[in-house]
């Protein structure tokens, strides 16, 4: 079995995992659980060194969305990236090819002149602690996210093992990775991409900084 057929039957199973154990919160498509992980398996498969992203839960922008690996696999537009998503995910497609392509923040082009640096994503893993929307604005509702981990902690935990990333970049998830007892991985423990007090030049670089100097 090659590398990229055993992601897929990995991540079919953890599919089938957050599907029928994690349950919905809610009556409607928007509270059903939304699948994440690896956006492009061949992408990420051929990648060095490969990037995991952990982030607390994703906020429902365009109504019902099931699936984060195919939102970010379609992202892209002619001006950058789509409307809605910028908070967060600018942030991980600066630092994921700043890590990936051996560059200093300063010398990445802007999204807006170079759309195709958002083909980033194709290359990286993303998942979020909690698998459910967060409807409630762009605030988390810590006792949630809290109660989210300790409910599904065995999936996450699997989830995490089967993507095997060499980086795991904590978006203001590092406590949980450190209650997982995750180990051989370079962790980076940071803020949230979208936290309103990171500044956004010295928050980028410090991350690609991490990532250069122990993986290229």
């Amino acid at each position: 079995m090659t590398r990229q057929v055993f992601l897929r039957s990995k991540q079919d199973e953890i599919d089938n995992l957050i599907l029928s154990n994690i349950k919905s919160e809610g009556e409607d498509d928007f509270y059903k659980p939304i699948l994440d992980g690896v956006v492009d398996i061949e992408s990420y498969n051929n990648c060095s060194p490969k990037i995991l992203w952990v982030l607390r839960e994703f906020n429902n922008v365009e109504g019902e969305i099931n699936n984060l690996r195919e939102v970010l696999s379609n992202l892209k537009t002619p001006y950058g990236i789509k409307a809605g998503y910028g908070s967060t995910y600018e942030a991980v497609i600066y630092i994921s090819n700043g890590i990936i392509n051996n560059q200093e923040y300063l010398d990445i082009s802007d999204i807006k002149d170079e759309p195709d640096l958002v083909d980033v994503l194709k290359k990286i893993a993303v998942i979020n602690i909690r698998k459910v929307a967060n409807f409630w604005g762009t605030r988390t509702h810590f006792p949630t996210l809290d109660k989210a981990f300790l409910d599904y902690k065995h999936i996450i935990k699997k989830q995490i093992e089967d993507i095997n990333p060499d980086i795991i970049i904590c978006g203001g998830t590092s406590g949980y990775i450190h209650e997982l007892g995750i180990k051989n991985k370079l962790i980076i423990q940071s803020y949230h991409p979208s936290a309103p007090h990171c500044k956004p030049d010295e928050y980028r670089n410090k991350i690609i900084l991490q990532g250069r100097q122990q993986y290229i």
